[in-house]
């Protein structure tokens, strides 16, 4: 390729589950790197799509740091490095080692795993040869080779006309590049679970429209308050989000005028459903995305959960279900939401709502739905909600 040279620098994007994507996996690539370019916007590279793996060709003003980090927050790609580029031959690969060499020391390095790959098996070598001549190179200079008990690794990957030398190859988020599975409605709060929800949305590859409910005086004080704090950390895993907010207050007032008893919270509960259901419509997606853990609170029963999504005719997708709360928190903390939806805020799930039924009686909630008029609330929250992206 002409467009690498011999010590080019470059950080190397590698697909993962796109490869199993049959006739569709270059409408899927091309979706991941207009993902990347829309990400690295403001950054300094040149892009090549290099047989099996896209390389960020490195400049002279590029920030590696910066590029990196924002490369951390892509779905689609398995693992990326930053390698030096070098020619497919051993004499070549040495040379380039040599150099890493200085980083090793600087680390302190004792004891070095070799991991050589060749992907174009024409060469008249092979990755035992390239294991071999390293590793003469690496005791010369005071370091054991090992495949157990390493402290550091080399890395070489072979290809037609180049090959690679690296020190780390750090792993990615994985999953599917954001939009190719179309859009979703995700019911924000102000709680730890949803912002994970909306994390594994993105992951399918589920292009998120934030749907949140508040208790507070206008929309923008709710936003500025901590839910538009979520709103950022989220959208740098999305190309193109967006969020609804939307008051509570109508809600609250028409409920008051009657005795809802402890299915107060679950009708609430459907209320938000059902206005996820009219955006939905609205935004052209078949899918709602929540971030309901099986009984980790009392509207989160089976029974409950069932209420709740009585007349929603979008799919209602909890990816949660199944996990703890101690499992939900370390994603949160590795997708650095927990700092933020640990601050205090009013949650309208938890005002003013105490000792909520864990089993509600479904006949009795469809009357007491039909009761409230809670269509006629819908309507009217419709009108009071605010678009931010």
């Amino acid at each position: 390729m002409e467009e690498l040279a011999i010590n080019n620098k470059v950080i190397i994007l590698h697909f993962g589950e796109l490869w199993l994507r049959g006739r569709n996996r270059n409408k899927y690539i091309m979706s991941l790197i207009r993902n990347i370019k829309s990400a690295l916007i403001s950054e300094s590279y040149s892009m090549l799509y290099y047989y099996d793996r896209i390389i960020l060709k490195l400049l002279t003003d590029s920030n590696v740091d910066s590029i990196e980090k924002k490369v951390s927050t892509i779905f689609g790609l398995s693992a990326y490095e930053t390698a030096v580029v070098t020619a497919p031959n051993i004499k070549s690969i040495r040379k380039t080692t040599e150099e890493f060499i200085k980083e090793l020391k600087k680390k302190n390095a004792k004891i070095v795993k070799i991991n050589s790959h060749r992907s174009y098996k024409e060469h008249e070598f092979n990755s035992i040869d390239v294991i071999k001549d390293l590793t003469e190179l690496l005791n010369k200079n005071n370091f054991q080779v090992l495949t157990k008990g390493f402290d550091s690794e080399i890395y070489v990957s072979i290809a037609k006309e180049h090959a690679f030398v690296y020190l780390d190859k750090k792993k990615a988020l994985g999953g599917l590049p954001v939009g190719t599975s179309g859009k979703c409605i995700i019911l924000l709060s102000g709680g730890i679970d949803s912002p994970v929800a909306a994390w594994f949305a993105m992951k399918r590859g589920l292009q998120p429209i934030f749907v949140h409910v508040h208790a507070y005086t206008t929309n923008d004080e709710a936003y500025n308050i901590k839910i538009g704090e979520l709103y950022k950390i989220l959208s740098q895993y999305a190309t193109k989000p967006k969020m609804y907010i939307f008051p509570s207050s109508i809600f609250q007032a028409y409920t008051a005028q009657y005795n809802l008893g402890r299915n107060n919270t679950v009708i609430l509960k459907a209320f938000m459903l059902r206005l996820a259901d009219k955006i939905s419509k609205l935004e052209k997606t078949p899918i709602i995305y929540t971030g309901e853990s099986l009984g980790q609170v009392s509207s989160q029963t089976p029974w409950n959960l069932l209420a709740e999504s009585y007349g929603v005719k979008s799919e209602i997708l909890r990816p949660l279900i199944g996990l703890d709360k101690d499992e939900i928190v370390k994603i949160a903390r590795k997708i650095n939401t927990f700092d933020i939806s640990a601050k205090e805020y009013k949650d309208v799930c938890t005002l003013n709502y105490r000792n909520a039924t864990t089993s509600v009686n479904l006949e009795e909630f469809k009357d007491q739905v039909k009761k409230i008029q809670l269509s006629k609330i819908l309507l009217k929250t419709l009108k009071e909600g605010k678009l931010y992206n």
